[in-house]
């Protein structure tokens, strides 16, 4: 950092940076609470009987609602790997919206896997470094290593 005044230009980076990693793994790297809306049940879930959740790490849903009612209690959280909710009994009527709240992410910085901050460090340092068109751009091969373990993989 050549100067105190680039701190904008830093958080700018270091923010893109993670939302890059969060886009290409569905990892959320700090703590946050997000809210999912859906039109109905996805026919995935019905058949397959449970719901796979888009992020990860889910460390507790807060609130769901289907029809506008508080149905939290009729689902149980599958944490790890890749978060599911299980309905205990039956998929409550949903035909009106569902909306599930939910507390995702890593607990605190100290949490997240030392390869997934490296990557979200060496992107704001490429991002830093290529400001003025100096700089090769952070090689993708590179970057495919580090967050390779937490891609999803779909067959």
């Amino acid at each position: 950092v050549d100067y105190g005044g680039e701190d904008d230009l830093l958080a700018d980076l270091v923010a893109a940076a993670v939302a890059q990693v969060e886009a290409l793994t569905s990892l959320r790297l700090m703590a946050q609470t997000l809210r999912i809306d859906l039109d109905c049940w996805p026919e995935t879930a019905l058949a397959s009987g449970w719901l796979e959740l888009p992020v990860r790490p889910v460390r507790d849903v807060t609130l769901i609602t289907a029809n506008g009612e508080d149905v939290t209690d009729q689902f149980e959280l599958m944490a790890s790997p890749w978060p599911r909710l299980w309905p205990l009994s039956f998929w409550p009527p949903g035909g009106d919206g569902i909306s599930i709240t939910l507390e995702a992410g890593y607990a605190g910085a100290d949490d997240i896997p030392a390869d997934l901050l490296l990557a979200v460090r060496e992107l704001a340092a490429n991002g830093y470094h290529r400001r003025e068109g100096d700089a090769p751009a952070f090689p993708e091969d590179d970057m495919a290593a580090l967050i390779a373990a937490w891609r999803r993989v779909r067959l």
